[in-house]
Order: C-alpha cells, then structure tokens, then sequence
C-alpha cells in the first residue's frame, strides 16, 4: 500500500506542476480545447490550471476530516465506497477521475492529431500513448487510495509518520519526475527526449 501512496503522492505532485505550467503558458492547453471543440479561452485555462494545483496540494496535505455534510451524504446514501475515508478519500477519489480524464482527452487529442498534450505549458509533448498510460496509473493508484480504512494510511504527507522520509521522499520524487519527463517528451524517428527533436542522422551520400 506504501508504494500506492506514492504513485498518488507523484501524481498530486504532477497536477500542481501541471497546474503551475498552465498558469504561465495558458495557450497550448487552450490550443487542445479548440481542437476538440470546447471553449478554449486563456482565462478558463489559467482556471482549470489553479484547480489542479489547489486539489493536488489538498490531496497531499488534507487528512481524514470528515466534514459534517460528507458525513450526513455517506450515511444516507449507504456508499462503503470511496467517501468512508472523508475528505482524504473525496480529494483522492476526484484525482483519480481527472486522471481517468486525461487519459481519455490525450487519446482522443492523439487521434485528431494534436501538436501538444497542453499538459505543461509549452513544455509538453504531443500526446502519445505512454502519456495515457501514465495518467492511468495516477488514476489507478488514487482510486485505490481513496479506499484505505481511516487510520491505517492517510494522505502521503502522514504517510512519513509511519515510513523512513528518506525512502518515501526520493521515490516520489522520482515518480514523479519520470512522469514529467514522458509528459514532455517528443518522439522523434532518433528516439525520446524531453521537449527537444532529436532526429535520425541522415546518411551522407556515396560518391
């Protein structure tokens, strides 16, 4: 279960990096909109993109509350699934359904074409189907977060409570930095790099 937590914790992470991305270079995402139809304003964009960063930071740092109003929903409606952990397991729940998302746009984007997943600003790549392969684990692994008893795991932050920081902080750190680097890659006859072309060395002609 520690390693779930920090597939989730990676992927909060990843939203709040998206989300800053998208505050500062809005036109790319905006871009993806238009062609898939949606309104493509700036001013949604830079929206959108502080939500992300505002639900992956609660995701980290918010624990098992349990407000009173989610409280009165889980028991009138009688759901044992995901909300029993509070709002730990909503905020967990709701970013395993904007994975599930993504995954879903970057296909259909990838499919029509699309010069950029508008993931990160101008630093992401187009969409491909390891960036969908990626935000289906992120969903994966937050779904299934959102279903741990209260008090046995929390959010990743307490996590640290219960494991070696020096351990669960790397790992995050680089499964989270993996993650970014497939999001920002561009594929390229030569191979993979991270938002650059790297094209196949073109042979010289024989004399």
């Amino acid at each position: 279960m520690i390693f779930v937590f920090a597939l989730h914790a990676a992927g909060a992470a990843v939203l709040v990096v998206a989300g800053l991305a998208k505050l500062a270079r809005p036109g790319p995402a905006a871009d993806l909109l238009a062609r898939l139809g949606l309104p493509a304003r700036l001013g949604l964009v830079r929206l959108a993109g502080l939500a992300e960063c505002a639900l992956g930071a609660a995701a980290l740092a918010v624990g098992d509350s349990d407000p009173a109003p989610v409280a009165l929903l889980v028991e009138a409606a009688g759901w044992p699934w995901p909300l029993h952990g509070g709002a730990r397991s909503v905020l967990a729940a709701a970013v395993g359904g904007l994975y599930a998302v993504f995954a879903f746009v970057v296909l259909r984007a990838r499919r029509l074409g699309a010069p950029s997943c508008g993931c990160l600003g101008r630093a992401g790549g187009p969409p491909s189907l390891s960036q969908a392969a990626v935000d289906l684990v992120f969903a994966a692994a937050a779904l299934i977060a959102s279903t741990a008893q209260p008090g046995l795991t929390s959010t990743p932050l307490e996590v640290l409570e219960h494991v070696n920081p020096l351990l669960f902080i790397p790992a995050v750190g680089v499964i989270a930095g993996l993650a970014l680097a497939v999001l920002s890659a561009t594929p390229q006859a030569g191979g993979w790099h991270g938002g650059q072309v790297f094209a196949a060395p073109r042979r010289k002609p024989r004399p």
